[in-house]
């Protein structure tokens, strides 16, 4: 079986042996990709210096957003030290230029007024290929916020599994219902693109499937809370606990306190209650079934990924509770 049904729920996915080697494959062959990707980006015999005019923005969306600051401190660096990496374009069939990597960096140079910037001119690279150069550019950013990590994420898998964004999130919300038993069974193909999509996560060192499955809830979140993360204003943590608001004028008051004065979890939390009326009776019965249910027996069966979320709810009850 490739899932252990226990009353009622099923452990992730297990690696199997019957197609395991398969996945493995498949791994191998993206990372050999990707360090062929990663060379093209550095052969310095493809260097140009182009009109920045010339190089267009690319045709998929670049959903990341540097802040002006950051561009605005890039161009005061660029001006004492110079320019210190080429940005990487590809050649269109019309004579322009197509940005791959680099938006702050062009960015910059136009803050400089300058007109022209070196760069890296790639030839006869797909759509597929492009995008995941630049969507891999993306995820090594500092203080990348959840947002749009999640974003950047999610079309990296899409792109590594030739499928679009739509499909691959309908597949890991298909593999959330696999996890909690609303389906019984997933097929053999399924498996393997989910050992596969795991791996490729992995690599990235960021998250388990189910971890970044459960950060999808982030897509749905209120546009005023959206703006808010990208502006690194509030947490991811935090951000959740305001999508219980549903007035998006109270959302934005709150953001508003927390930004001007300084609150710990447990005020926020607190607040958010106020807000959304501060009547509601503890439920009692929960501490009962949470004493019943996580025992030690029950906890040395899950797979390591539910471990990990156990683990990081244990810790943020104890943060709350230590600062209450």
């Amino acid at each position: 079986m490739y899932a252990e049904e226990k009353k009622g729920k099923k452990s992730p996915p297990p690696r199997i042996s019957s197609y395991a080697v398969k996945v493995e494959e498949k791994t191998a062959e993206f990372e050999k990709k990707l360090e062929l990707l990663q060379e093209s980006q550095n052969e310095k015999s493809k260097l140009k210096n182009l009109k920045i005019d010339d190089i267009l923005n690319p045709k998929f969306h670049d959903r990341t957003a540097p802040s002006k600051a950051s561009i605005l401190e890039l161009s005061k660096n660029i001006k004492a030290v110079g320019l210190q990496q080429p940005v990487v374009v590809r050649k269109l069939e019309n004579g322009f230029y197509e940005r791959i990597i680099g938006y702050r960096r062009i960015e910059a140079m136009k803050l400089l007024e300058e007109n022209e910037i070196p760069a890296i001119v790639l030839e006869n690279i797909s759509d597929n290929d492009a995008m995941l150069m630049m969507i891999s550019e993306n995820l090594q950013r500092e203080n990348l916020n959840v947002y749009d990590e999640t974003v950047a994420l999610l079309e990296y898998i899409a792109v590594s599994i030739n499928k679009s964004v739509t499909e691959t999130k309908s597949f890991l919300f298909k593999i959330k219902n696999f996890y909690g038993s609303k389906i019984k069974d997933i097929t053999e193909e399924e498996k393997e693109t989910h050992d596969f999509i795991n791996a490729v996560l992995q690599r990235t060192g960021k998250y388990s499937i189910q971890t970044f499955i459960n950060r999808l809830r982030v897509l749905n979140l209120d546009e005023i809370i959206i703006v808010a993360m990208r502006e690194n204003k509030i947490t991811y943590s935090v951000a959740i606990e305001l999508q219980k608001l549903k007035d998006s004028t109270k959302i934005a008051d709150l953001i508003n306190e927390i930004s001007e004065n300084g609150m710990t979890t447990k005020e926020i939390v607190d607040r958010v209650g106020q807000l959304n009326g501060g009547n509601e009776r503890v439920n009692t019965s929960i501490f009962s079934s949470l004493k019943k249910s996580l025992t030690e027996s029950n906890f040395r069966k899950l797979h390591d990924d539910k471990k990990e979320e156990i683990n990081a709810l244990i810790e943020k009850i104890q943060l709350i509770l230590k600062e209450g």
